[in-house]
């Protein structure tokens, strides 16, 4: 009896996570449309605070759990799951929308407020299933302060995990119930036209598994030439993350691609290629380190 109710528990539980996943999935479509409506057909029926350009939400290069759009093939040289395979693939929907633009007229002087959101899946591409191994859901309200050409952010900060339901039926194993929910500060500072360097802090006030730590630290750079319009335009990007949970060894994600040329009068796609070594940016495997080689293509919608 005690293990037919566990089981029953055990079901209620995945059907509930994938209600959830489906809301969300939902949810981060609508948001990619409503992202991707050309201001043209927007700008007669709107005033001009409201759903400014997608330019006013800027985003860092680097950064494995940051909202955009991706598709990628990971070479894992250390595998932090127990499928411990040699290729896998992750995959994100993301959306921007910046919602309002409380003061200013441009990027050289406005606050804007928006909210972005992103659900990232990694799958196994050594079994014919093709099983999930996890998703994370990212969450992220900002508001954007402007100045120059540096930009200032604090926004509340989300993230969640869960165990693809074929891994766990695969592995006989159960997920961790892992989730936060923080106040993140970061300042972003562009010191010459083709070097900016950033830094900034989170905080977490609600986490899970309980008693985990709640700082995380981080700081990088970025890198682009000043390449015409039209042009591919290459780019660098060294992102370092220490959290105090993984005693504050570092986590160093780091980029290397073009841009394609502009599209709409601003640069959406990239492509290049990533190495990230440290503790695992998934979730469901904090704690465990990983090494992975990337070959994606990253949409900032």
């Amino acid at each position: 009896m005690a293990s037919q109710t566990s089981g029953l528990t055990a079901n209620a539980k995945l059907t509930a996570t994938k209600r959830l996943l489906a809301f969300l999935a939902g949810t981060l479509t609508i948001g990619t449309i409503v992202a991707c409506v050309t201001p043209e057909l927007l700008q007669a029926q709107k005033p001009r605070w409201l759903l400014p350009s997608r330019e006013f939400l800027p985003k860092l290069i680097a950064g494995p759990r940051d909202p955009v759009t991706q598709a990628k093939l990971v070479l894992v040289a250390e595998s932090v799951n127990q499928f411990e395979d040699v290729a896998e693939a992750e995959v994100a929907l993301g959306a921007s929308v910046p919602g309002f633009l409380l003061t200013g007229h441009t990027l050289q002087d406005a606050l804007v407020f928006g909210i972005e959101a992103a659900v990232f899946g990694r799958f196994t591409l050594e079994t014919i299933e093709r099983d999930v191994i996890s998703t994370d859901w990212v969450v992220l309200v900002p508001l954007v302060l402007h100045r120059g050409h540096h930009w200032f952010r604090l926004a509340y900060h989300h993230i969640s995990s869960h165990l693809g339901d074929d891994y766990i039926n695969r592995f006989r194993t159960e997920a961790s119930n892992y989730g936060r929910d923080a106040v993140d500060g970061l300042a972003y500072l562009q010191v010459l036209p083709q070097l900016a360097v950033y830094g900034g802090a989170n905080v977490a006030y609600n986490v899970h598994p309980d008693g985990a730590r709640r700082w995380t630290l981080r700081l990088g750079n970025e890198f682009k030439t000043t390449a015409t319009d039209g042009n591919f335009m290459p780019y660098g990007a060294l992102d370092f993350q220490l959290e105090q949970n993984n005693d504050w060894e570092p986590r160093v994600d780091v980029q290397l691609g073009a841009w394609f040329p502009k599209l709409d009068g601003r640069r959406v796609v990239r492509c290049g290629i990533e190495f990230l070594t440290g503790p695992s940016p998934q979730g469901q495997f904090s704690g465990l380190n990983a090494a992975e080689v990337s070959f994606g293509v990253w949409v900032e919608l």
